[in-house]
């Protein structure tokens, strides 16, 4: 296994597109790095400006929680009181950072009760309720 070096990273939610009528796409946590320290002496594109960003749909979020107890050998940099750790249904796992705790807490809750509402309008069959809440119009688009 090898570990990864702390990234700095833009990070934003996309909402999907309503493809057709019924069809939609779900929305995503998505990243991309911020910075890439090799630029100036390498003189070279950063990587993740020659790649797609990362991404995580929301359905397949399984866990959101704040860090008690972090695995050194896996994550040897993360700072406790301020990372929690993102977890899928594929069994991916995914640690962030925050600022302070407290940026933390307020991350962990809200993202929480996005995941959730998202979840719950899919189990329910409320597909008007999440392409009001989750989807761009496709007027939006682009054609």
């Amino acid at each position: 296994m090898s570990v990864m070096s702390p990234r700095c990273i833009q990070l934003w939610f996309e909402r999907g597109n309503r493809i057709r009528r019924n069809d939609i796409v779900e929305p995503k946590l998505m990243w991309r790095d911020a910075y890439h320290p090799d630029l100036a002496s390498q003189r070279k594109l950063n990587f993740s400006t020659t790649q797609g960003p990362h991404q995580i749909c929301l359905l397949s979020i399984c866990r959101i929680i704040a860090i008690n107890k972090i695995d050194r050998k896996k994550y040897p940099f993360a700072k406790k009181s301020c990372s929690f750790i993102v977890r899928t249904s594929d069994d991916e796992e995914f640690v962030f950072e925050a600022f302070n705790q407290s940026h933390r807490s307020h991350i962990v809750h809200t993202w929480k009760l996005v995941v959730a509402r998202l979840a719950s309008q899919a189990v329910v069959g409320d597909g008007e309720g999440m392409v009001g809440e989750f989807f761009v119009p496709s007027s939006f688009g682009v054609p």
